[in-house]
């Protein structure tokens, strides 16, 4: 049986977000000093699932979540089932390494027009859950923030 803390099947490769060697100036590919053994790049994979909307892809116009697609949508109950819808199909079709559990979206900040996606997925290889919150709004990229809200219990 493999160990929680071995995740090293989570994959190597292009991080979310990029980041350049100051040797060469190409991508940096390696492990980070600060990576936690997969689970930053399996979150920054989670995120650019989500954070990617459908059609903008040159080479690959299906990859992402349709869930910009509700951005301007009354901030109504009918919002949290087509956010869930959303997100689950996304993540199961572009995500094999997880499972996603329960969704929870939360609407204390909706006057700052956000509404907080938390989602619970289970690693599949070691059955571990994570938790990760997923701000839903309308923004530019340097204003989006991508919160781990717990580790692998």
């Amino acid at each position: 049986m493999a160990s929680t803390n071995n995740l090293d099947f989570l994959g190597r490769g292009w991080g979310w977000n990029f980041s350049f060697t100051s040797r060469t100036g190409g991508v940096y590919r390696g492990i980070r000093p600060d990576d936690d053994g997969g689970l930053d790049r399996l979150t920054g994979s989670i995120q650019q699932i989500l954070g990617t909307n459908v059609g903008t892809r040159v080479m690959q116009r299906d990859f992402g979540s349709s869930a910009f697609s509700f951005v301007f949508s009354p901030n109504d109950p009918q919002i949290d089932v087509k956010l869930d819808y959303a997100v689950r199909q996304a993540l199961d079709k572009w995500e094999p390494r997880v499972t996603v559990g329960q969704i929870a979206i939360s609407h204390d900040r909706k006057d700052e027009g956000i509404l907080d996606v938390t989602l619970s997925v289970t690693i599949n290889k070691t059955n571990t859950v994570l938790n990760v919150v997923w701000p839903f709004f309308l923004s530019t990229a340097e204003q989006q923030t991508f919160p781990v809200t717990s580790r692998p219990q």
